[in-house]
């Protein structure tokens, strides 16, 4: 059998000492290193590979030296991303210290203290890209209260959508993190914003059993669909469907849609 290396893809031996945090290696290597911020190898430069790794020495010994902070390419966008996604709140400092264009992005590692960081520095808590679309999406749909409350307390949008074009609401509501959802409700999310494949965050609570996610919506003067199609005049009795009728179907989801069933006459014994 025959194996080969894509030799395009490698580092320079400058990016494995600092991968390893050889940081004698490292100052030995670098008066020699025609480009201290060339692309190659998992995480894309010498400096990206020592940020991912926590070796500190190193990153600092590279930034006193030169390294580009905001050099594109690797595993990670950039040094801040890689930074940011493993923790590393001491290095996260001294790449913003040495110019890293600031991006909240990071909040999607659930990492409150780098976040609290970033937005001090005036990140854009509102930026568009990655994964999840946006920080405060991001952050609801993980579940980290602590950061939703730090990025809506910094002016992020609470109707900002995310992922397949559904409300950091519908995210928290569909997971059940009912602190969240109230968080959300206090700074003004849309409670009948039309997303996602349940419509919105009371259809899609209930249907997964958060009746406490349920009640927080409906105070705040969710609609469902079905007291929509009640107050259109729907014929409650209709026999039909799996279930045969709409209060035996709803008996079997939440106490709250048989309560709504009951409000509007329908006849329990159908």
């Amino acid at each position: 059998m025959n194996y080969y290396v894509q030799t395009e893809n490698l580092g320079t031996p400058l990016y494995y000492a600092a991968e390893n945090g050889l940081i004698t290696v490292v100052h030995q290597l670098l008066p020699t290193t025609p480009d201290l911020n060339a692309l190659g190898g998992w995480y894309g430069t010498a400096l990206q590979a020592a940020v991912f790794k926590g070796h500190e020495a190193v990153v600092h010994y590279l930034l006193e030296h030169g390294a580009d902070v905001n050099v594109q390419g690797g595993f990670y966008p950039n040094a801040l991303h890689a930074a940011a996604a493993k923790g590393h709140q001491t290095i996260v400092h001294e790449l913003l210290e040495h110019g890293a264009i600031v991006n909240a992005q990071a909040a999607l590692w659930g990492h409150s203290g780098i976040v609290h960081d970033l937005l001090e520095h005036e990140a854009d808590i509102n930026a568009q890209g990655g994964l999840y679309a946006n920080a405060l999406y991001a952050a609801a749909a993980k579940g980290h209260q602590i950061i939703v409350c730090d990025l809506l307390k910094h002016g992020a949008n609470a109707n900002a959508q995310g992922r397949n074009n559904v409300t950091p609401l519908y995210a928290a509501a569909f997971r059940g993190y009912i602190h969240i959802v109230c968080d959300l409700l206090e700074h003004g999310a849309d409670v009948d914003a039309q997303c996602g494949p349940y419509a919105n965050a009371l259809n899609v609570a209930a249907a997964k059993g958060h009746e406490a996610v349920v009640h927080a919506l409906l105070e705040h003067g969710a609609r469902s669909r079905f007291q929509a199609l009640l107050e259109h005049g729907a014929d409650i009795n209709v026999q039909s469907g799996l279930y045969g009728n709409a209060l035996y179907a709803a008996d079997h989801l939440t106490s709250n849609v048989v309560h709504h069933l009951q409000e509007h006459e329908a006849d329990y014994n159908a």
